[in-house]
């Protein structure tokens, strides 16, 4: 099977890029315009408080956990360590905070302090996207083009597609079109049927294993 699209933004990306996932394909990806859900939690701490960032983040403070993750895959006042980042960001994720399931889901979907792992990035793209996330929605998307995770459906790539669209993520928009080409009127049509999260939810099948 030929992949026509494919993630491979780093996790640590994440907040320098909000909501950007790059593709190796003709697909031209410029800066886009992510919707308030897609911007990452503020730091609430001063640079120079890493003390302070680590105290809240061991008290179970989710964004204090996703930032000190974040931090961890960039190596920025501390050494970059993907294992570290991927403690951090699951433990923001299983708090439900919505970017850090994302940056999560980035990690297995690239191998990145974790094995690589399809179904478990689907599985953490999907907890982000019905928390209304376009970047997840879009990556979800993706991962439904490609059968990766999850059985090869156009319909449903679509319709995750088509809500991070609705959102003003041009990629997902573009992406959308490429896919509509393909596809038959009654597919497009089904898509848009669907394009809501609480369909979406009561529809989808668990990733593969």
């Amino acid at each position: 099977m030929v992949k026509r699209f494919r993630i491979i933004l780093s996790p640590g990306a994440a907040t320098a890029i909000p909501a950007v996932a790059l593709l190796l394909t003709t697909l031209a990806v410029g800066s886009a315009h992510a919707g308030q859900a897609d911007t990452p939690p503020v730091d609430r701490f001063p640079p120079d408080s890493l003390a302070a960032l680590i105290s809240a983040a061991e008290q179970g403070d989710a964004s204090a956990q996703f930032n000190l993750g974040d931090m961890y895959a960039n190596g920025e006042g501390v050494p970059q360590n993907d294992a570290e980042a991927v403690r951090w960001y699951r433990s923001a994720a299983e708090l439900g905070l919505a970017f850090a399931q994302f940056s999560l889901g980035i990690t297995y979907a690239n191998g990145e302090g974790v094995p690589e792992n399809d179904a478990e990035a689907v599985r953490w793209y999907r907890a982000a996207a019905e928390q209304g996330l376009a970047s997840a929605q879009f990556n979800l998307g993706v991962m439904y083009d490609n059968g990766e995770g999850v059985p090869e459906n156009d319909v449903l790539a679509y319709a995750w597609f088509n809500l991070a669209a609705a959102q003003g993520f041009e990629p997902a928009r573009e992406t959308k079109d490429q896919l509509s080409g393909r596809m038959t009127r009654e597919q497009v049509a089904r898509a848009q049927e669907l394009s809501s999260i609480e369909l979406l939810r009561a529809i989808n099948e668990p990733p593969m294993r």
